[in-house]
């Protein structure tokens, strides 16, 4: 018996972020492939943000990467269950680091057709549900069958994010989209390239960077605003204490100031030289100190007490805003270093006002979809990470090496794994490139068959 969505219990048991998978498991892939990712049960729980399947030719990388994404997908009438009914399997599961697991599985002797869908929580089951297909294979739209609504329900409150990037360089998401998800595509069979996120990510490559830059602007955005608040308060706590340090000094002379005229003044040329780092991004205004310098350095002695206690706030209120701003600054120059580390005779550059800009060496400005079919899909995968980073999510990649050279093919995952630091935000990747594969061989996995996994 199922137990109610809201009886549902997660274990608190894993301290790892609940958006991390930790082990993938297949049964007689194609009639054939068992596999366990990774294969030690020990490993179990302790999956890193990034994980890359290796493999020969056929041995079902592609396959599981799509399967992946289609099975966890909470979006309905998308084709997702249909593409996983067409794939042949005898069972599928994906387990988290919270000891939570979604299965797909065929209880008859068929590996391809009606499956189930299982949520276990523990090792228990929780929730489960039939998915029927038509004469055709397909999974037929308005789905009536038991606890399907709180299966997809369920998926949808773990809150998790897919992201999906197949050889056709469509970038895809799970992300729930209202006015497309109640109407159901009629299609004679299913079609890959019809689950997309957003109808705009069905038109051509130079309208996906396009987007690709609008969503990292956007996120870019929301992040300094969120920043700003954060530092508004701290500032407006800051300034507060003027005045109790006004009336100190006025009830006890005696109270004065901790710092020295000279050690504000330097205080005053770090805070000009960081907030100097903030301009470039439009994060923050550079902040002129020479003329307060000149009057500190001219100011009596006497003057002086009064001079620290009301400047004292002053720059402790920039120091805040500047520290609420600090990750999204040092993520935007991380994100803009790696981009024009790699392109050659051009920048991109990045304005909280302005948006994201690309020029050539001589300043010329140039349209994105101007850019090499390598530079266009370094650029959109790494601005759809950073709008990745909004929630927990798993970013799945099947050949990431594609139109990539062999040294930015070398510089990829690192220049990846730099744009996630401090998110819940994992990779799972498959490739054939050993350039790719350099320096992170302790998160590869190569695909072995287990000959004696239960069938």
């Amino acid at each position: 018996m199922a137990v109610p969505v809201s009886g549902v219990k997660m274990s608190n048991a894993n301290t790892q972020p609940s958006s991390l998978i930790s082990c993938i498991s297949v049964e007689q892939l194609f009639g054939h492939y068992n596999y366990r990712i990774p294969e030690s049960s020990e490993s179990s729980g302790a999956m890193s943000p990034l994980l890359i399947l290796y493999g020969d030719n056929g041995a079902g990388k592609t396959t599981i990467l799509w399967l992946i994404y289609n099975l966890l997908s909470p979006r309905i009438n998308r084709g997702h269950r249909s593409a996983v009914a067409h794939t042949k399997f005898k069972r599928f599961e994906v387990q988290f680091a919270d000891g939570t697991s979604v299965t797909a599985l065929r209880s008859n002797r068929s590996l391809e057709g009606a499956f189930k869908i299982v949520i276990s929580v523990d090792g228990s089951t929780v929730l489960e549900t039939a998915i029927p297909v038509d004469k055709s294979g397909n999974v037929p739209a308005g789905i009536n069958a038991p606890h399907f609504k709180e299966v997809i329900q369920y998926l949808k409150d773990r809150g998790i994010a897919y992201y999906m990037l197949g050889e056709e360089r469509e970038l895809q998401n799970s992300a729930v989209s209202t006015e497309d998800d109640d109407q159901p595509i009629h299609r004679t069979d299913f079609n890959f390239q019809l689950l997309n996120s957003r109808p705009v990510d069905r038109l051509h490559e130079h309208k996906s960077i396009d987007v690709a830059i609008e969503r990292s602007v956007e996120w870019m955005r929301q992040q300094v605003f969120s920043g700003s608040k954060l530092g508004e308060a701290n500032s407006n706590a800051i300034y507060a204490d003027i005045v109790k340090r006004i009336v100190d000094i006025g009830a006890n002379p005696q109270v004065g100031p901790t710092l020295t005229i000279e050690e504000l003044s330097d205080s005053l040329a770090n805070l000009e030289r960081r907030s100097s780092a903030f301009s470039e991004f439009g994060l923050a205004s550079k902040i002129p100190v020479t003329e307060l310098q000149i009057l500190l350095g001219t100011a009596s002695v006497d003057k002086h007490a009064i001079l620290l206690n009301v400047l004292t706030p002053y720059v402790e209120g920039i120091v805040a805003r500047l520290d609420a701003l600090q990750p999204v600054q040092d993520l935007l120059a991380t994100f803009v270093s790696n981009i024009n580390g790699l392109y050659k005779d051009k920048e991109i550059f990045l304005d909280l006002k302005t948006g994201l800009t690309v020029k050539s060496s001589h300043g010329e400005p140039l349209s994105p979809s101007s850019l090499s079919s390598g530079e266009r899909q370094l650029l959109s995968l790494l601005c759809n990470v950073l709008y990745a980073r909004s929630q927990p999510s798993v970013f799945i990649i099947d050949e990431p090496e594609l139109s990539l050279n062999v040294k930015w093919q070398r510089q990829l995952v690192s220049s990846l794994l730099d744009c996630i630091k401090g998110s819940q935000v994992q990779f799972i990747l498959a490739t054939h490139s050993i350039e790719l594969l350099t320096g992170h061989s302790n998160c590869v996995v190569k695909l072995n068959h287990r000959p004696k996994e239960r069938s």
